[in-house]
Protein backbone atom coordinates (compact mmCIF):
# COMPACT_ATOMS: atom_id res chain seq x y z
CA UNK A 1 0.00 0.00 0.00
CA UNK A 2 1.14 3.12 -0.94
CA UNK A 3 1.55 6.56 1.48
CA UNK A 4 2.15 10.20 1.64
CA UNK A 5 5.66 9.51 2.72
CA UNK A 6 6.70 6.96 0.35
CA UNK A 7 8.50 9.24 -2.11
CA UNK A 8 8.06 6.83 -4.94
CA UNK A 9 3.97 7.79 -4.05
CA UNK A 10 4.61 11.44 -5.21
CA UNK A 11 3.44 11.03 -8.88
CA UNK A 12 0.20 8.99 -7.69
CA UNK A 13 -0.58 11.38 -5.07
CA UNK A 14 -0.53 14.31 -7.71
CA UNK A 15 -2.58 12.62 -9.90
CA UNK A 16 -4.87 11.68 -7.73
CA UNK A 17 -5.16 15.62 -6.32
CA UNK A 18 -5.70 16.51 -10.15
CA UNK A 19 -8.30 14.25 -10.79
CA UNK A 20 -10.02 15.54 -7.60
CA UNK A 21 -9.40 18.98 -8.86
CA UNK A 22 -11.25 18.23 -11.96
CA UNK A 23 -14.22 16.94 -10.47
CA UNK A 24 -14.41 19.54 -7.90
CA UNK A 25 -14.50 21.89 -10.64
CA UNK A 26 -16.95 20.96 -12.51
CA UNK A 27 -20.32 21.93 -13.60
CA UNK A 28 -23.74 20.55 -15.16
CA UNK A 29 -23.34 23.52 -17.45
CA UNK A 30 -19.94 22.52 -18.02
CA UNK A 31 -20.59 19.22 -19.35
CA UNK A 32 -21.85 17.60 -22.52
CA UNK A 33 -22.78 14.02 -22.10
CA UNK A 34 -23.26 12.68 -25.50
CA UNK A 35 -19.17 13.61 -26.31
CA UNK A 36 -17.46 12.37 -23.21
CA UNK A 37 -18.45 8.43 -23.94
CA UNK A 38 -16.65 8.68 -27.15
CA UNK A 39 -12.72 8.50 -26.87
CA UNK A 40 -12.33 9.65 -30.36
CA UNK A 41 -15.62 12.03 -31.41
CA UNK A 42 -15.73 12.35 -34.85
CA UNK A 43 -15.34 15.71 -36.68
CA UNK A 44 -16.54 17.49 -39.83
CA UNK A 45 -12.52 17.24 -40.92
CA UNK A 46 -11.55 14.50 -39.09
CA UNK A 47 -10.56 11.10 -41.16
CA UNK A 48 -11.14 8.19 -38.30
CA UNK A 49 -10.37 4.91 -39.32
CA UNK A 50 -12.49 2.00 -40.21
CA UNK A 51 -14.52 0.78 -37.20
CA UNK A 52 -17.15 -2.11 -36.48
CA UNK A 53 -19.79 -0.97 -34.06
CA UNK A 54 -22.70 -2.58 -31.87
CA UNK A 55 -25.14 -0.66 -30.21
CA UNK A 56 -27.48 -2.04 -27.09
CA UNK A 57 -30.45 -3.46 -29.31
CA UNK A 58 -27.61 -5.78 -31.14
CA UNK A 59 -26.04 -6.73 -27.85
CA UNK A 60 -29.36 -8.11 -26.49
CA UNK A 61 -30.07 -9.85 -29.07
CA UNK A 62 -27.04 -12.14 -28.47
CA UNK A 63 -28.37 -12.67 -24.72
CA UNK A 64 -24.79 -12.79 -23.82
CA UNK A 65 -23.48 -13.39 -19.71
CA UNK A 66 -20.40 -12.43 -20.13
CA UNK A 67 -17.92 -10.09 -21.89
CA UNK A 68 -16.74 -12.58 -23.95
CA UNK A 69 -20.10 -13.51 -25.52
CA UNK A 70 -20.91 -10.21 -27.30
CA UNK A 71 -17.64 -10.60 -29.55
CA UNK A 72 -18.01 -13.39 -30.74
CA UNK A 73 -18.69 -14.00 -34.81
CA UNK A 74 -17.67 -9.93 -34.64
CA UNK A 75 -15.16 -9.27 -38.02
CA UNK A 76 -11.39 -9.84 -37.21
CA UNK A 77 -12.11 -10.15 -33.72
CA UNK A 78 -10.90 -13.64 -32.08
CA UNK A 79 -11.31 -14.75 -28.09
CA UNK A 80 -8.77 -17.29 -27.09
CA UNK A 81 -8.73 -18.96 -23.49
CA UNK A 82 -4.38 -19.02 -23.05
CA UNK A 83 -3.07 -21.50 -20.41
CA UNK A 84 -3.77 -19.76 -17.79
CA UNK A 85 -7.57 -19.84 -17.99
CA UNK A 86 -7.61 -16.05 -18.86
CA UNK A 87 -10.31 -15.59 -22.09
CA UNK A 88 -8.49 -12.74 -23.96
CA UNK A 89 -9.02 -10.58 -27.23
CA UNK A 90 -6.66 -10.78 -30.34
CA UNK A 91 -7.55 -8.29 -32.98
CA UNK A 92 -6.60 -10.00 -36.72
CA UNK A 93 -4.79 -12.70 -35.35
CA UNK A 94 -2.58 -10.16 -33.22
CA UNK A 95 -0.64 -11.30 -29.91
CA UNK A 96 -2.86 -10.93 -26.81
CA UNK A 97 -0.74 -7.99 -25.47
CA UNK A 98 -0.99 -6.06 -28.89
CA UNK A 99 -4.49 -4.91 -28.62
CA UNK A 100 -5.89 -2.05 -26.36
CA UNK A 101 -9.18 -2.63 -24.79
CA UNK A 102 -10.83 0.23 -23.13
CA UNK A 103 -13.86 1.07 -20.87
CA UNK A 104 -15.39 4.21 -21.18
CA UNK A 105 -12.48 6.16 -22.63
CA UNK A 106 -10.16 4.40 -19.61
CA UNK A 107 -7.98 1.17 -20.47
CA UNK A 108 -9.19 -1.85 -18.94
CA UNK A 109 -6.20 -4.09 -19.50
CA UNK A 110 -4.36 -4.76 -16.29
CA UNK A 111 -0.89 -3.00 -17.09
CA UNK A 112 1.55 -5.40 -15.30
CA UNK A 113 0.09 -8.34 -17.58
CA UNK A 114 -1.23 -6.10 -20.37
CA UNK A 115 -4.46 -8.45 -20.94
CA UNK A 116 -7.75 -8.60 -18.87
CA UNK A 117 -10.19 -12.05 -18.72
CA UNK A 118 -12.85 -10.96 -20.58
CA UNK A 119 -14.61 -14.15 -19.17
CA UNK A 120 -14.95 -12.84 -15.66
CA UNK A 121 -16.70 -9.66 -16.44
CA UNK A 122 -20.45 -9.39 -17.22
CA UNK A 123 -21.79 -8.36 -19.99
CA UNK A 124 -25.15 -6.63 -18.32
CA UNK A 125 -22.55 -3.65 -18.39
CA UNK A 126 -21.98 -2.88 -21.95
CA UNK A 127 -24.68 -0.39 -23.84
CA UNK A 128 -22.15 -0.41 -27.49
CA UNK A 129 -19.01 -1.08 -28.36
CA UNK A 130 -16.73 0.11 -31.21
CA UNK A 131 -14.06 -2.13 -32.75
CA UNK A 132 -11.57 0.08 -34.46
CA UNK A 133 -8.84 -2.82 -36.48
CA UNK A 134 -5.87 -0.84 -37.22
CA UNK A 135 -3.92 1.92 -35.88
CA UNK A 136 -6.09 3.51 -32.79
CA UNK A 137 -6.96 7.14 -33.29
CA UNK A 138 -4.30 9.94 -31.37
CA UNK A 139 -6.62 9.84 -28.29
CA UNK A 140 -5.54 6.17 -26.89
CA UNK A 141 -1.95 6.91 -26.29
CA UNK A 142 0.61 4.14 -26.87
CA UNK A 143 -0.35 0.22 -26.66
CA UNK A 144 -2.47 0.20 -29.30
CA UNK A 145 -0.73 -0.21 -32.76
CA UNK A 146 -2.79 -3.09 -34.05
CA UNK A 147 -6.12 -1.76 -33.07
CA UNK A 148 -8.48 -0.94 -30.03
CA UNK A 149 -11.82 -2.15 -28.39
CA UNK A 150 -13.86 0.95 -27.15
CA UNK A 151 -16.85 -0.14 -24.67
CA UNK A 152 -19.28 1.94 -23.54
CA UNK A 153 -21.47 1.72 -20.31
CA UNK A 154 -25.21 3.84 -20.61
CA UNK A 155 -24.86 7.43 -20.71
CA UNK A 156 -28.46 8.41 -20.15
CA UNK A 157 -29.94 5.88 -17.56
CA UNK A 158 -31.70 7.37 -14.82
CA UNK A 159 -30.30 6.95 -11.06
CA UNK A 160 -31.44 3.14 -9.65
CA UNK A 161 -30.84 -0.18 -10.70
CA UNK A 162 -31.21 -1.06 -14.44
CA UNK A 163 -30.66 -4.88 -14.71
CA UNK A 164 -30.09 -7.72 -12.81
CA UNK A 165 -29.13 -10.96 -13.91
CA UNK A 166 -28.35 -13.86 -11.88
CA UNK A 167 -26.69 -17.43 -13.74
CA UNK A 168 -26.28 -21.08 -12.79
CA UNK A 169 -24.86 -24.08 -14.01
CA UNK A 170 -22.91 -27.43 -13.69
CA UNK A 171 -19.71 -28.07 -11.05
CA UNK A 172 -20.82 -25.51 -9.01
CA UNK A 173 -20.93 -22.23 -11.67
CA UNK A 174 -22.56 -19.18 -10.41
CA UNK A 175 -22.63 -15.61 -11.21
CA UNK A 176 -24.51 -12.58 -10.58
CA UNK A 177 -24.42 -9.36 -12.59
CA UNK A 178 -26.10 -6.13 -10.86
CA UNK A 179 -25.75 -2.58 -13.18
CA UNK A 180 -26.92 0.41 -11.61
CA UNK A 181 -26.47 4.26 -12.54
CA UNK A 182 -24.88 6.90 -11.42
CA UNK A 183 -22.72 9.95 -12.70
CA UNK A 184 -19.51 8.10 -12.58
CA UNK A 185 -18.53 4.81 -14.57
CA UNK A 186 -18.15 2.34 -11.65
CA UNK A 187 -16.96 -1.25 -12.27
CA UNK A 188 -16.15 -3.70 -9.69
CA UNK A 189 -15.74 -7.60 -10.16
CA UNK A 190 -15.01 -10.25 -7.48
CA UNK A 191 -14.28 -13.95 -8.61
CA UNK A 192 -13.30 -17.42 -7.33
CA UNK A 193 -12.72 -19.75 -10.21
CA UNK A 194 -10.57 -22.93 -11.15
CA UNK A 195 -9.12 -23.66 -14.58
CA UNK A 196 -8.57 -26.95 -16.81
CA UNK A 197 -5.61 -28.48 -15.73
CA UNK A 198 -2.36 -29.35 -18.29
CA UNK A 199 -3.39 -32.23 -19.40
CA UNK A 200 -1.43 -32.57 -22.45
CA UNK A 201 1.77 -32.01 -19.66
CA UNK A 202 2.97 -35.47 -18.57
CA UNK A 203 4.23 -34.58 -14.74
CA UNK A 204 6.79 -36.89 -15.06
CA UNK A 205 8.98 -35.05 -17.29
CA UNK A 206 7.09 -32.11 -16.97
CA UNK A 207 5.58 -29.21 -14.55
CA UNK A 208 1.51 -29.08 -15.54
CA UNK A 209 -0.36 -26.08 -13.92
CA UNK A 210 -2.57 -27.02 -11.20
CA UNK A 211 -4.36 -23.88 -10.50
CA UNK A 212 -7.28 -22.45 -8.81
CA UNK A 213 -7.97 -18.70 -8.64
CA UNK A 214 -8.89 -18.45 -4.76
CA UNK A 215 -9.29 -14.33 -5.13
CA UNK A 216 -10.09 -12.44 -8.27
CA UNK A 217 -10.94 -8.62 -7.50
CA UNK A 218 -11.18 -6.03 -10.34
CA UNK A 219 -12.15 -2.25 -9.58
CA UNK A 220 -11.86 0.48 -12.12
CA UNK A 221 -13.28 3.92 -11.47
CA UNK A 222 -13.44 6.29 -14.87
CA UNK A 223 -14.66 10.46 -14.61
CA UNK A 224 -15.05 11.96 -17.45
CA UNK A 225 -15.50 15.85 -18.13
CA UNK A 226 -16.00 18.43 -20.72
CA UNK A 227 -15.97 21.92 -21.67
CA UNK A 228 -16.83 24.47 -23.79
CA UNK A 229 -14.31 27.17 -23.93
CA UNK A 230 -15.85 29.28 -26.50
CA UNK A 231 -15.10 30.20 -30.30
CA UNK A 232 -15.14 26.07 -30.77
CA UNK A 233 -12.57 25.32 -28.26
CA UNK A 234 -13.16 22.33 -26.26
CA UNK A 235 -11.67 20.43 -23.46
CA UNK A 236 -12.09 16.54 -22.40
CA UNK A 237 -10.54 14.90 -19.67
CA UNK A 238 -10.67 10.96 -18.83
CA UNK A 239 -8.96 10.12 -15.26
CA UNK A 240 -9.15 6.35 -14.17
CA UNK A 241 -8.37 4.59 -11.20
CA UNK A 242 -7.97 0.94 -11.44
CA UNK A 243 -7.15 -1.64 -8.03
CA UNK A 244 -6.85 -5.35 -9.35
CA UNK A 245 -6.05 -8.01 -6.68
CA UNK A 246 -5.58 -12.14 -7.27
CA UNK A 247 -4.24 -14.95 -5.63
CA UNK A 248 -3.06 -17.99 -7.93
CA UNK A 249 -3.25 -21.45 -5.75
CA UNK A 250 -0.85 -23.90 -7.21
CA UNK A 251 -1.68 -27.88 -6.34
CA UNK A 252 0.78 -30.60 -6.01
CA UNK A 253 -1.53 -32.52 -8.92
CA UNK A 254 -5.00 -33.16 -10.07
CA UNK A 255 -6.75 -33.95 -6.70
CA UNK A 256 -6.31 -30.61 -5.70
CA UNK A 257 -6.20 -31.90 -2.52
CA UNK A 258 -2.44 -30.14 -1.36
CA UNK A 259 -1.73 -26.93 -1.48
CA UNK A 260 2.19 -26.34 -2.62
CA UNK A 261 2.19 -22.32 -3.75
CA UNK A 262 0.72 -19.52 -3.87
CA UNK A 263 0.80 -15.92 -5.64
CA UNK A 264 -0.41 -13.14 -4.12
CA UNK A 265 -0.82 -10.05 -6.89
CA UNK A 266 -1.61 -6.80 -6.26
CA UNK A 267 -1.84 -3.99 -9.22
CA UNK A 268 -2.75 -0.38 -8.56
CA UNK A 269 -3.14 2.04 -11.06
CA UNK A 270 -4.33 5.63 -12.14
CA UNK A 271 -4.23 7.44 -15.15
CA UNK A 272 -5.65 10.55 -17.09
CA UNK A 273 -5.99 11.94 -20.88
CA UNK A 274 -6.05 15.42 -21.67
CA UNK A 275 -7.96 16.42 -25.08
CA UNK A 276 -7.73 19.81 -26.32
CA UNK A 277 -9.19 20.63 -29.77
CA UNK A 278 -9.42 24.26 -31.41
CA UNK A 279 -10.42 25.10 -35.22
CA UNK A 280 -8.58 26.83 -37.34
CA UNK A 281 -10.48 28.71 -41.03
CA UNK A 282 -8.65 25.67 -43.03
CA UNK A 283 -7.77 23.14 -40.34
CA UNK A 284 -8.59 21.80 -37.01
CA UNK A 285 -5.77 20.94 -34.25
CA UNK A 286 -6.07 18.30 -31.75
CA UNK A 287 -3.10 18.55 -28.64
CA UNK A 288 -3.27 15.20 -26.37
CA UNK A 289 -1.78 14.59 -22.96
CA UNK A 290 -1.79 10.59 -21.39
CA UNK A 291 -0.15 9.88 -18.25
CA UNK A 292 -0.66 6.32 -16.57
CA UNK A 293 1.34 5.42 -13.41
CA UNK A 294 1.20 1.59 -11.97
CA UNK A 295 2.23 0.00 -9.51
CA UNK A 296 2.77 -3.75 -9.14
CA UNK A 297 3.35 -6.15 -5.77
CA UNK A 298 4.07 -9.33 -5.37
CA UNK A 299 4.72 -11.97 -2.50
CA UNK A 300 5.61 -15.93 -3.44
CA UNK A 301 4.63 -18.56 -0.75
CA UNK A 302 6.15 -21.93 -0.82
CA UNK A 303 3.62 -23.99 1.21
CA UNK A 304 5.66 -27.07 1.25
CA UNK A 305 8.09 -25.36 3.62
CA UNK A 306 5.75 -22.69 5.17
CA UNK A 307 8.04 -19.53 3.80
CA UNK A 308 6.40 -16.44 2.66
CA UNK A 309 8.79 -14.99 0.01
CA UNK A 310 9.59 -10.54 0.24
CA UNK A 311 7.07 -8.22 -1.43
CA UNK A 312 8.46 -7.89 -4.96
CA UNK A 313 7.24 -4.07 -5.96
CA UNK A 314 7.80 -2.89 -9.56
CA UNK A 315 6.54 0.70 -11.22
CA UNK A 316 5.74 1.45 -14.73
CA UNK A 317 5.16 4.81 -15.89
CA UNK A 318 3.90 5.90 -19.25
CA UNK A 319 3.20 9.30 -20.92
CA UNK A 320 2.32 10.66 -24.08
CA UNK A 321 2.41 13.96 -26.09
CA UNK A 322 0.58 14.10 -29.42
CA UNK A 323 -0.44 16.48 -32.04
CA UNK A 324 -3.15 15.61 -34.80
CA UNK A 325 -3.92 18.29 -37.44
CA UNK A 326 -7.67 17.56 -39.71
CA UNK A 327 -7.43 19.46 -43.14
CA UNK A 328 -10.06 19.20 -45.97
CA UNK A 329 -9.00 19.01 -49.75
CA UNK A 330 -12.54 18.99 -51.46
CA UNK A 331 -16.12 18.38 -49.39
CA UNK A 332 -15.47 14.83 -49.40
CA UNK A 333 -12.15 14.44 -48.95
CA UNK A 334 -10.12 15.21 -45.60
CA UNK A 335 -7.05 13.93 -43.83
CA UNK A 336 -5.99 13.99 -40.84
CA UNK A 337 -2.11 13.61 -39.63
CA UNK A 338 -0.51 12.87 -36.00
CA UNK A 339 2.35 12.82 -34.25
CA UNK A 340 3.37 12.01 -30.56
CA UNK A 341 6.20 11.10 -28.47
CA UNK A 342 5.91 8.57 -26.12
CA UNK A 343 8.08 7.62 -23.11
CA UNK A 344 8.16 4.58 -19.86
CA UNK A 345 10.19 4.45 -17.16
CA UNK A 346 10.21 1.65 -14.85
CA UNK A 347 11.48 3.15 -10.85
CA UNK A 348 10.91 0.08 -9.58
CA UNK A 349 11.70 -2.98 -10.81
CA UNK A 350 11.66 -5.88 -7.60
CA UNK A 351 15.02 -5.99 -6.27
CA UNK A 352 16.07 -6.43 -10.28
CA UNK A 353 18.71 -4.24 -12.14
CA UNK A 354 17.40 -1.23 -13.43
CA UNK A 355 15.52 -0.56 -16.54
CA UNK A 356 16.66 2.12 -19.24
CA UNK A 357 14.05 4.79 -20.15
CA UNK A 358 12.20 3.59 -23.51
CA UNK A 359 11.16 6.40 -25.86
CA UNK A 360 10.35 7.14 -29.31
CA UNK A 361 8.31 9.06 -31.67
CA UNK A 362 5.04 7.59 -32.94
CA UNK A 363 2.72 9.05 -36.69
CA UNK A 364 -0.32 7.66 -38.34
CA UNK A 365 -1.93 8.94 -40.97
CA UNK A 366 -5.62 8.87 -42.74
CA UNK A 367 -7.53 9.75 -45.19
CA UNK A 368 -11.47 9.80 -45.61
Amino acid sequence: MLSARDPAAAPLWRLTALLLIVWSSRTPAQVEIDELVVTAPPAQRRALQPAVEMDRPQISERAPVALTDIFKGMPSVGIRTNSRGEAVLRLRGSEERQTGIYLDGAPLTVPWDGRVDLSALPAGLVDSVRVTVSAAPIEYGPNAVLGIVDIRTPVRAEPGLSSLQADAGTQGARSVSVLGAARLSLFSVAAKRGIANAGHIDPAVGSPRYWRYSRWQFDQLTLNTGWDLGAGVHLRSTAWLQHFEQAIDQYTDDSYSILDSREDDEDKTIGIRTVLERPFEVFDLRLVANAQITRHDQVDTDYTKHVAGPVESYQQNIYSLGAEVDTAARDNLVFSTAVSYDLATTPRTGGRDPQEDLSDWAASFAAR
